[in-house]
């Protein structure tokens, strides 16, 4: 699988095609560095894994 084509998978939410992540299941964003550590175990031979850590959120409307 070409960079190109698992970034595409990263960002709707799967790695190899596997979904990682739902932002409509946890409601919210994952955390940056779960998400770094699941591809790099994948580029490694690993299976893709659930990201569970949802991200602080930094955006507060006034």
């Amino acid at each position: 699988m070409s960079p190109k084509q698992r970034l595409m998978d990263l960002l709707v939410g799967g790695v190899n095609g596997k979904l990682v992540f739902s932002k409509l299941e946890k409601g919210g964003f994952p955390v940056f560095k779960e998400v770094v550590q699941v591809v790099l175990d994948c580029s490694q031979g690993s299976e893709p894994r659930e990201v569970i850590e949802i991200a602080p959120n930094s955006c507060s409307l006034m």
